[in-house]
């Protein structure tokens, strides 16, 4: 995706990649479940100018030029492109959140920008669910319960929730589909195991903050020349 420059002199800033899956159920073209890689990365960091709401902050020389709107655009706007592209019927995005129920997954960056709020959102104290109107996305919440398994729930059900940018008839329709849940389930245990299993061939399947703060200083530096 390509957003304006980060700042009047610069370059179209340019994010080149996320990772992502992609598969056909009964005929209709899926994208997900992706695990935010380096777009959780972005909700990590913030310049040093700006109120506490990441871990990690940007070295000085970027300070008032990747603010926390640009964060929220550029992650938005990845994930709409794929929701609005030619062919795609619907997307699902999961995160972890450690059991956690999703009514009450509230302090999470990415969460509340999933669902179209800005990556300050708990910051500022603004209530979990406030739409930002730079932020086209409105993903709905949801939780695989241990019902939709047919023997023992596999390692870790319990430790993601999903976010559904579906139409209102299919998501209502595909969270009844128990086979479906499975399927992402299945989905998103592909990459972590893939990982786990072949550590030389996947680099970047699984988050690592400092690795993933050099990726991004070098991204920044590469979009203000």
């Amino acid at each position: 995706m390509k957003l304006q420059p980060i700042r009047e002199s610069g370059r179209i800033f340019s994010f080149p990649f996320m990772i992502n899956s992609a598969f056909t159920y009964k005929g209709l073209n899926f994208h997900g479940p992706f695990v935010a890689g380096h777009q959780a990365g972005l909700s990590m960091v913030q310049p040093l100018s700006e109120i506490k709401y990441a871990r990690f902050n940007l070295p000085p020389r970027f300070d008032g030029l990747f603010t926390s709107d640009h964060q929220t655009s550029v992650i938005a706007g990845s994930v709409h492109g794929i929701i609005a592209a030619h062919g795609v019927d619907g997307l699902i995005a999961a995160l972890p959140d450690r059991g956690r129920d999703p009514g009450t997954f509230q302090q999470s960056n990415i969460a509340r920008l999933l669902m179209g709020g800005h990556i300050t959102d708990a910051a500022h104290g603004r209530e979990f669910g406030t739409v930002w109107p730079g932020n086209p996305l409105r993903g709905q919440p949801f939780k695989i319960t241990s019902q939709v398994y047919t023997g023992k729930p596999s390692l870790y059900a319990n430790d993601f929730t999903y976010f559904s940018f579906l139409s209102d008839n299919l998501h209502n329709e595909l969270l009844r589909d128990a086979e479906f849940l499975r399927l992402l389930d299945v989905i998103r245990r592909l990459g972590p195991s893939y990982k786990a299993n072949r550590p030389d061939f996947s680099e970047g399947l699984l988050f690592n903050p400092n690795r993933n703060m050099k990726f991004i200083t070098e991204l920044l530096r590469r979009s203000t020349l």
